[in-house]
């Protein structure tokens, strides 16, 4: 009897202990595989941190109510776009609500005539070069006009410079809005049904951040002296 007991006694401390020695393993395997996640996560939202990015959005649409929110809250806009005709008619009211501010200003810098990426650019998107050009013309004399109603109302109180980009490509598009910019990789597909992503990010001023890198790009096109018409 005594020995029966004994045995069912030592079974139970067996299970116990084996209980708890297994439960006590996955726990330190589990806290080791959750620090692990936690130093990814870490590490991914620096990541993210120094290279300023606030939001990616899977398709342009997606973002075009937040771009038209911030050029409504910024004092310096620049546009850099190849024709960008719907934009443009889709930011219109924007547009002159911060050229009716003080000391507001809009810099816009579309594909100009002689730009040798033009052609590619009008049979990848089924245009043929001359309907490239008139768009490009149409989008120049909207905000023109933009410009002019203003006058004539008396509410123009900001400064709008429009430029030609008669030699360099635009592998993207992107607009900066004071400290942010949102950034638009040209898509390769010539379907309209296939619309790029876009990355908003601010100045972080961090070396190699995604606004330091895109503004400087600028700033070297703009130094060259070559290919940028002001009109």
């Amino acid at each position: 009897m005594e020995d029966s007991l004994k045995t069912i006694i030592n079974a139970i401390f067996f299970s116990l202990v084996s209980s708890f020695l297994v439960g006590l393993y996955f726990q330190i395997v589990l806290k080791d595989q959750i620090s692990k996640e936690h130093l990814k996560i870490i590490e991914y939202r620096d990541d993210f941190y120094k290279a300023g990015i606030i939001k990616y959005y899977p398709s342009f649409k997606d973002c075009i109510e937040n771009l038209r929110q911030d050029i409504r809250k910024s004092k310096n806009v620049k546009i850099y776009v190849t024709y960008g005709s719907t934009i443009l008619n889709t930011l219109s009211e924007d547009i002159s609500d911060l050229l009716s501010r003080k000391d507001s200003k809009l810099e816009v810098v579309l594909m100009g005539e002689k730009n040798p990426f033009a052609l590619g650019y009008a049979e990848l998107w089924n245009y043929s070069e001359e309907q490239l050009k008139n768009k490009i013309t149409e989008s120049f004399e909207l905000l023109k006009n933009k410009k002019g109603e203003l006058i004539k109302q008396n509410k123009l109180k900001g400064k709008m410079e429009l430029f030609k980009n008669n030699k360099y490509p635009f592998n993207s598009s992107f607009y900066i809005c004071d400290n942010l910019i949102y950034f638009v990789p040209s898509k390769h597909y010539e379907s309209k049904d296939f619309v790029p992503m876009t990355i908003k990010a601010q100045n972080t001023d961090t070396e190699g951040a995604l606004y330091n890198k895109v503004t400087q790009d600028l700033d070297f096109i703009f130094k060259s002296g070559k290919g940028i018409e002001k009109i």
